[in-house]
């Protein structure tokens, strides 16, 4: 487990860096590109899989902007849970409960 959270650390790390060279080659179409895209989705996944812990591993701890993906993951994840577990939520009517809304 250990090792896929580090492979997928590592593979947002390199997203991102390939974000920050796009940015110097290309800084107008760097918003708008596919690296963009990759990253914020990696490291948006990474949250949604390292929940319930919520400490950002160190590959990407000094990227304020991975971690804030990171942290949306998480916060994704935590959503679930809630409703996963909820028993109004799981009444077989498909809708969510006020709570959950």
């Amino acid at each position: 487990m250990a090792a896929d959270r580090f492979s997928a650390a590592l593979e947002v790390r390199v997203l991102w860096a390939h974000l920050r060279i796009a940015a110097i080659v290309d800084p107008e179409n760097v918003v708008d590109s596919r690296e963009f895209d990759q990253a914020l989705s990696a490291a948006t996944q990474l949250g949604r899989t390292a929940y319930p812990d919520s400490k950002p591993p160190l590959m990407i701890a000094d990227v304020s902007q991975l971690v804030q993906w990171f942290q949306e993951g998480i916060a994704d994840a935590a959503i679930d849970h809630e409703i996963a577990h909820c028993l109004w939520c799981q009444d077989d009517t498909g809708n969510p409960c006020p709570q959950q809304g």
